[in-house]
């Protein structure tokens, strides 16, 4: 009996693995992610409000844009940093689709599991060709040189770019 119990624990086991990598893109195949046929939602709304140490001049990277690459879930897009503090991302796509944490994440050199949220939980929301700001932390412009669209749940990342 106890056999039985350890090959359906591990089928078990197996076949829930292999959901999770699949449903964060973990397979790497662009097949799997087919957008909704639903009306693309309108981008969740502002996070913080940016600090008054903000500006366009503060640091280097203020300026820097990038093109985002697509690895899963359609994601697409153009990124800039505005400030010191606020990404933008312009035609940005995403077919909302992931396990339940789904962030802009920031990172250093390709590192995103490293990294650090930025904005809002994107998971269910689709962007199809839209705008999206996302406002970082005092001092966090200095700790990345790059975006990614991160499952966070799977270590998996959708799409990234590099400043």
């Amino acid at each position: 009996m106890t056999i039985h119990r350890r090959t359906a624990l591990a089928s078990l086991f197996t076949a829930t693995a292999a959901l999770a990598l699949a449903a964060c893109g973990g397979g790497g195949s662009e097949a799997a992610a087919t957008p909704s046929a639903a009306t693309p939602s309108p981008p969740p709304a502002g996070g913080p409000v940016a600090p008054a140490s903000c500006t366009a001049a503060a640091n280097p990277k203020v300026g820097k844009t990038a093109t985002l690459s697509t690895r899963s879930h359609l994601v697409s897009g153009q990124v800039k940093i505005i400030d010191s503090c606020t990404i933008e991302i312009t035609n940005f796509n995403y077919d909302g689709l992931g396990l339940s944490k789904v962030f802009v994440y920031g990172g250093l050199a390709g590192n995103y599991r490293a990294g650090f949220p930025i904005g809002p939980n994107l998971k269910g929301t689709v962007f199809t060709g839209q705008t999206l700001r996302v406002t970082l932390n005092a001092g966090d412009i200095d700790k990345l040189d790059g975006i990614s669209i991160w499952c966070a749940d799977a270590n998996a990342n959708f799409g990234d770019a590099t400043f």
